[in-house]
């Protein structure tokens, strides 16, 4: 065997799992390596996050994310204001009632349904060349069909006008 394989397995003991210890030499050599798996890190922490300096058990629990909270919370109820009012404007524009609207409402989706018309007739609707390819493919397979059976039809009435 290499020398350097030797003081390896000197150093580090040896790799078999069926040691006998029949001497107390070999049984303090081998004493420092444990069959136990321990645990160093956080009870009850999930592996891979990290804990934050906010989480520091020097900080009390109730006042450690108080800030946090109340910041949540302030924008939570901008959020439930600002949905509240899209709520109740997008209600009223689905109405067919025009009286409930008031002018500028009005005039504001009379301008938008005005831009939406504008807008599609300078930029056509983009076909993707799947559906162009089915289109053409169609119109030719109905091409196709309408020549022959049109010619079908004119063999069986010059057959039966001479039948």
């Amino acid at each position: 065997m290499d020398s350097s394989y030797n003081n390896f397995i000197a150093r580090m003991g040896s790799f078999d799992e069926s040691l006998d210890f029949q001497d107390e030499e070999n049984e303090l050599k081998h004493s420092r390596y444990s069959s136990e798996l321990t645990h160093f890190g956080v009870k009850g922490m999930k592996w891979g996050v990290r804990r934050s300096s906010q989480d520091s058990p020097s900080t009390p629990k109730k006042n450690r994310n108080l800030g946090e909270v109340s910041t949540q919370l302030q924008s939570a109820s901008k959020s439930m204001t600002s949905a509240n009012d899209t709520i109740k404007s997008r209600s009223k524009l689905k109405t067919n009632d025009l009286s409930e609207l008031t002018d500028a409402e009005l005039k504001k989706r009379v301008e938008r349904l005005n831009l939406e018309a504008r807008y599609n007739t300078l930029a056509p609707p983009q076909v993707s060349r799947g559906r162009e390819y089915l289109h053409a493919t169609l119109e030719t397979a109905g091409a196709t069909l309408a020549i022959a059976s049109s010619a079908i039809a004119l063999a069986a009435a010059i057959k039966q006008l001479k039948g």
